[in-house]
C-alpha cells in the first residue's frame, strides 16, 4: 500500500495460519544473502513479522527464521530437517 492505493502484488510460496510466510528454495552451498531479503521484503509488505527460509539443496536441510519485529529480530539457522543434529530440552524451548 502507498497513499491507501494498492501498488504491487507479489507471490509467497506458502503463506501458513495467514502469520507465517515460508519460502522453499533448492541451492548448493552458501544460501544467497537475497533471499533473506526477499522474505524480509514479504514480511514488510504484508505487515507480518515471521517468516522461514527453507533451503533443500544441500545433504541436510537449512531452515532460517527471519523476523521483522524489532525487539526479536534475528536469524536462527536450524537443521530441522536432520533429527540427529538438533537436541533440544524441551524444558528450555517452549
Amino acid at each position: 500500500m502507498f497513499n491507501q492505493k494498492e501498488v504491487g502484488k507479489f507471490r509467497v510460496d506458502f503463506l501458513i495460519d495467514d502469520k507465517v510466510i515460508l519460502e522453499v528454495k533448492s541451492v548448493e552451498g552458501r544460501l544467497p544473502k537475497i533471499f533473506e531479503s526477499q522474505v524480509i521484503s514479504y514480511l514488510k509488505a504484508s505487515n507480518l513479522d515471521v517468516g522461514l527460509l527453507v533451503n533443500f539443496g544441500n545433504r541436510s536441510c537449512e531452515v532460517r527464521r527471519l523476523m521483522t519485529s524489532p525487539k526479536n529480530r534475528c536469524n536462527l539457522n536450524l537443521n530441522l530437517c536432520n533429527p540427529k543434529i538438533n537436541h533440544f530440552n524441551k524444558k528450555e524451548h517452549k
